[in-house]
């Protein structure tokens, strides 16, 4: 009988798992009365303070404040897109304008798309060019000026692909 209760010690303190903790010990700073009633003092005063410069203070410069705090924030482009094709420029391709028998002027106008490459490209009526979609979110990664005075974007879209883009053709 005894032998089993020492078997069951043992097999139990076997089993269990010895766990170290460390015990942190704060630092213990010892102040008069006195000076802690003043340094509490102190604080209700800033705090009273702050209040009344954050009640009187501009709210769009506050929170221009914050927004500068967190830090830079990474610079978004919006770019058109055509059929889920991102649209790197366009040219007005065919611009005529008649007027038919009754008076009426026909316009005649086509555009072209450049996407990913100058052979990449689609043509449309002008009429449509306004329904191109429109998307946000592609992370402009370097801005250059070239000669022609001309800011030159380059955008990384969600697939990782990269492109050069003037900024005349980013929305």
């Amino acid at each position: 009988m005894e032998e089993d209760k020492k078997m069951e010690e043992e097999t139990q303190s076997s089993t269990s798992p010895e766990v170290e903790v460390e015990v942190v010990k704060e630092e213990v700073i010892q102040i008069t009365k006195s000076d802690l009633d003043e340094i509490k003092d102190t604080i209700k005063v800033i705090k009273e303070k702050n209040d009344r410069l954050e009640f009187a203070a501009d709210k769009a410069r506050l929170a221009q404040f914050d927004s500068n705090k967190e830090g830079p924030k990474l610079k978004t482009a919006k770019i058109s897109y055509w059929n889920g094709k991102p649209v790197l420029g366009w040219r007005l391709q065919k611009d005529v304008i008649e007027q038919n028998m009754a008076g009426i002027l026909v316009a005649h106008q086509e555009m072209r798309l450049y996407h990913r490459s100058k052979e990449d490209f689609s043509d449309i009526p002008y009429i449509k060019f306004k329904d191109l979609e429109k998307k946000l979110g592609d992370v402009v990664k370097d801005e250059t000026d070239s000669v022609s005075k001309e800011r030159i974007l380059t955008i990384k879209l969600e697939d990782g692909e990269e492109f050069k883009i003037s900024s005349t053709f980013v929305n």
